[in-house]
């Protein structure tokens, strides 16, 4: 009897376990990429359900307002308006401040996108919606580094913070164009004080005459979520808002501070425009 039950709970085992290769055969098939419902645009936004960030107008989706911000607002009045200006945009994600550029009436918008991930959400936006831009799939600061073009404005929300490099690529915005509009984090010891994703030393670099600090940190769980949309590195630097502003100085702009939220959730974070 026991000898009966031992190869009926083996023959179950083995009954679950050709169950389970069959699903994971079925999830890793070709077959698997294929949808069996109704065409639609609302459909192809289904491709990332759950990863999404922004509340895309007529869809939802998101929570954050990227489609509808006063940070591009406020850009947008500091340098007299995007129409019919050439614009470089850095780090889409999603493509909601490319759709305001657009209405604005900007004349060009070419905008670089380095996670595949947001790269294709932008081109689903952007069928959705319809409105004008390049996206293109890529590193911007390779872009950066060998772009001849100068641009009349260019718009980086959301990405020095997540740079391992950023007063480069600060150098590197000012050598094609003359007004830059930023959105950043900046560390600020005074509010950040020994959170576990900081080192506690800065890195303390000397640029011509100038001491720049930063800090390194850690995406640490964030990289696991589905709808990350960090950095290319586990790691990066945030630069302190005097380094910031001192380094823009040095390459000869004007800068004018915006928003200033030393109490924003996920760090101290700063609106500004430069220009020369």
């Amino acid at each position: 009897m026991q000898h009966e039950q031992l190869l009926l709970e083996s023959a179950e085992l083995k009954y679950r376990l050709a169950d389970a290769e069959r699903n994971l055969s079925a999830a890793t098939s070709i077959l698997y990429e294929y949808v069996s419902c109704p065409p639609g645009k609302e459909t192809a936004f289904r491709i990332f359900d759950g990863a999404w960030s922004s509340s895309v107008p007529g869809y939802g989706l998101g929570n954050t307002p990227l489609f509808d911000d006063d940070r591009i607002r406020w850009i947008e009045q500091q340098c007299g308006g995007v129409r019919g200006k050439r614009v470089l945009e850095l780090g889409p994600l999603e493509g909601g401040h490319t759709y305001m550029l657009s209405q604005a009436g900007a004349a060009t918008i070419t905008s670089i996108e380095s996670n595949t991930t947001a790269f294709l959400k932008c081109l689903i936006v952007q069928n959705a919606l319809k409105f004008n831009a390049d996206f293109m799939l890529g590193d911007f600061r390779q872009y950066l580094d060998t772009c001849t073009e100068t641009y009349d404005l260019l718009i980086a929300s959301g990405v020095l913070y997540h740079m391992m490099e950023p007063v480069k690529l600060l150098q590197d915005m000012a050598k094609v164009s003359r007004a830059i509009g930023v959105w950043t984090h900046y560390y600020d010891a005074n509010v950040i004080l020994k959170h576990e994703r900081f080192d506690s030393v800065p890195l303390v670099q000397h640029i011509g005459g100038r001491e720049v600090v930063m800090y390194k940190q850690n995406y640490l769980d964030a990289i696991q979520w589905k709808g990350f949309c960090g950095g290319s590195a586990p790691t990066s630097y945030w630069m302190t808002k005097e380094s910031i502003l001192g380094i823009l100085s040095d390459l000869g702009f004007q800068v004018v501070v915006g928003q200033d939220a030393k109490e924003h959730p996920n760090g101290p974070a700063m609106m500004f425009f430069a220009s020369r």
